[in-house]
C-alpha cells in the first residue's frame, strides 16, 4: 500500500523543500502568480493522493489525504515565516488547500471512470 502513494509522499518532500529555500525570487503581487503556484504544486499532490487511493483500492477515511495538505501546507507557511527572507501568508494556504481538494477531487473522478470502463470491458 505504502508504494500506491510513494509518488505523492516524493512529491510532498519536493513541496517541503521548495518552501524552505531562502533565496525565492520575488513575484509582482498583484499578477497572482505566487497563489498560482501554490495552488498548482498542491493540485498536483491532491492528484498524486487520489492516484495513490484508488490504486490500494481503500474506501474509508477518503478525506484524509486533505488533511494531510491542510497539515502540509499550514506547516509550510509556520516554517516560512520562522525564515528572515521568506513570510508566512494565510491566502497560500487557502491556494493550498483550495489546490490539493481540485487535484484530490479530479483524481478520484478519474479514477472511478477508469474503474468504471475497466469493468464494462469485463
Amino acid at each position: 500500500m505504502l508504494r500506491s502513494f510513494a509518488p505523492a509522499l516524493a512529491w510532498a518532500f519536493v513541496i517541503w523543500l521548495i518552501g524552505g529555500i531562502t533565496d525565492v525570487p520575488s513575484v509582482p503581487g498583484g499578477l497572482g502568480l505566487d497563489k498560482l503556484a501554490h495552488f498548482t504544486m498542491f493540485a498536483i499532490l491532491g492528484w498524486l493522493f487520489a492516484r495513490g487511493w484508488s490504486e490500494a483500492g481503500l474506501r474509508r477515511g477518503a478525506l484524509l489525504p486533505i488533511v494531510f495538505v491542510m497539515l502540509l501546507g499550514a506547516a509550510d507557511e509556520v516554517r516560512q515565516a520562522s525564515l528572515a527572507t521568506r513570510s508566512a501568508d494565510p491566502a497560500d494556504w487557502v491556494a493550498d488547500v483550495a489546490g490539493g481538494a481540485v487535484g484530490y477531487a479530479s483524481g478520484l473522478r478519474r479514477g472511478r471512470g477508469q474503474r468504471m470502463n475497466e469493468e464494462r470491458d469485463e
